[in-house]
């Protein structure tokens, strides 16, 4: 029995099995055997989907699906080779290494993503699935796009053929590819399948030690990636509240140095009030001062107009007499006792 066959042989029944690029399906009494519920093969090849409609009869449980898998949906060229394993979507660039491969003509194929061809095919999550990979230099896209929808870990195990090197332009190798399975989660089953040493086959098989190992480092990545936003976010609020304290020390600097503007234009101003309030106060006694003169000339005016009234009154009087002297016989002396007598009287009061 032959080493691939006898691998399988030993495995616990599937549910499912899709077969991408199954071509002929060399595999296919294989994948009868392993006692499969469903077996689905994919293949765009027009040519060989004929033959290999006839290889599964009409009868078999078994669906045949004609589509390409890549990264880019659509209808796309698909290069033909006389070495089945070496057709691709893609443009080959390291073919030419593997002697007597040659281009036997193209044909127009309609692609799928990973996940549209899945979402058609209605896969229960939790069931027991293979998954077999015969796309060459689309294997990278495939694997990338079953991890990004999620539906990687839906499949037990995985066959996977990939060249030793990368043959076509943007895929990887088998050492690239063996690393990101076993980075996700997946280990390798058995000895790999190396009847062709160009296109070797891989076993793998999803190891739930590696897998939990594998959520336990993305918790721990999750938690580190929090635990670091938290810092940055903290160091960010920090920042914040230093330039807002910044901020209010220049406000406050600025408060306080208008307040001290006001304060010495308030101290100025009080100084001019207190001189004004100075020069109020001597103008108010100045005033006062000046009242109280004007009161006391006020009263000698009064009393020399008083005076002045009296001699009046004794200067008319006594020019009164002088007219009479002049006028009369009596004597001189007599005249001027009369008016000396009239002048000092008490009772005198005048007209």
């Amino acid at each position: 029995m032959p080493m691939f066959e006898q691998y399988v042989s030993k495995l616990q029944a599937p549910d499912v099995i899709i077969h991408l690029g199954a071509g002929l399906c060399q595999e296919l009494d294989c994948w009868r055997a392993s006692g499969a519920k469903r077996i689905i093969l994919v293949e765009p090849n027009p040519e060989l989907l004929c033959e290999l409609q006839s290889r599964v009869g009409a009868t078999e449980p078994i669906e045949i699906v004609s589509s390409a898998v890549s990264d880019q949906a659509g209808c796309q060229p698909l290069v033909l080779y006389n070495f089945p394993l070496a057709s691709s979507l893609r443009t080959p660039v390291n073919l030419k290494t593997l002697p007597g491969l040659k281009q036997i003509g193209s044909t127009l194929v309609e692609a799928k993503s990973i996940d549209e061809l899945l979402s058609t095919l209605q896969l229960s999550e939790d069931g027991e699935h293979w998954l077999v990979i015969d796309t060459p230099g689309e294997e990278a896209s495939i694997l990338e796009g079953l991890d990004q929808k999620g539906y990687l870990y839906w499949f037990k195990r995985i066959f996977l053929t990939a060249g030793l090197e990368a043959f076509h332009e943007g895929a990887s190798s088998a050492s690239v590819l063996n690393q990101y399975l076993q980075e996700q989660g997946f280990r390798v089953d058995g000895l790999d399948d190396t009847s062709d040493r160009d296109w070797p086959r891989y076993f793998f098989v999803l190891d739930p030690v590696a897998l939990k190992n594998r959520e336990l480092l993305r918790e721990l990545n999750e938690t580190q990636r929090l635990h670091q936003e938290e810092q940055s976010a903290r160091l960010l609020e920090h920042a914040e509240q230093e330039a807002l304290t910044n901020q209010l020390q220049l406000e406050t600097a600025s408060v306080q140095r208008k307040l001290e503007i006001t304060l010495e234009k308030l101290q100025k101003h009080k100084a001019d009030l207190s001189i004004a309030l100075r020069l109020q106060t001597m103008r108010e006694n100045d005033l006062r001062e000046l009242q109280e003169r004007y009161g006391q000339l006020s009263e000698i005016n009064r009393e020399q107009r008083e005076l002045l009234g009296k001699l009046h009154q004794r200067l008319t009087l006594a020019a009164k007499y002088l007219a009479l002297a002049e006028n009369s016989d009596q004597p001189a002396d007599m005249i001027r006792k009369d008016l000396a007598r009239v002048l000092s009287a008490k009772q005198y009061e005048p007209d």
